[in-house]
């Protein structure tokens, strides 16, 4: 019991920006100064280690979550270059009342068909139904599409973000003027 109670703690002290470096004395008092006991389980690799287990469970109970019942009208997958060497490729879906969902989120070296399509069969096994049409906002990555038609059908409605589309434009647009 106590250990949930700490590992509750150390998760909402990360989740509100405290630093394992700051974990023990966030535990505290301003004006107390006793000192932890040795052993009491706030040093800050004791909460990294903490906040690392938690963080990984919830994840996993995310990533396998019913999606069936959500009544999902829209699908957004992007996906953000974090380095060279990865890229996390996410869905948020908006529902009937205009709620956003966090769908899922998969990993890979970069938004290729492969990874696109791993979230893509993980959101379909958590219950999406693949026959229901919706429509998908992507940024105009030929993976995203592919994968897309793939699962949903030739005809899956898929519309490019507008945002994305502009930016490009904007890029092309200055790399072709700027050009000697």
């Amino acid at each position: 019991m106590t250990e949930d109670w700490l590992g509750k703690w150390a998760m909402n002290q990360m989740l509100i920006n405290v630093s394992t470096r700051k974990f023990e004395r966030s535990m505290r008092l301003p004006e107390g100064d006793v000192p932890a006991p040795n052993g009491s389980g706030l040093s800050k690799s004791a909460a990294s280690r903490r906040f690392v287990a938690l963080s990984a469970a919830r994840l996993k109970e995310w990533m396998g979550s019913d999606l069936s019942d959500l009544g999902l009208l829209v699908i957004q997958i992007d996906g953000i270059h974090m380095d060279e060497d990865m890229t996390l490729v996410a869905a948020i879906g908006v529902d009937v009342n205009g709620d956003k969902h966090p769908l899922g989120l998969v990993e890979g070296a970069t938004e290729n068909a492969a990874t696109v399509q791993a979230l893509i069969d993980n959101l379909v096994e958590r219950g999406l139904n693949p026959t229901v049409p919706r429509l998908f906002i992507i940024d105009g990555s030929k993976a995203l599409s592919k994968a897309i038609r793939a699962t949903f059908g030739r005809d899956a409605a898929i519309q490019r973000c507008q945002i994305h589309k502009a930016a490009t434009s904007w890029i092309a647009c200055r790399n072709r003027c700027t050009r000697k």
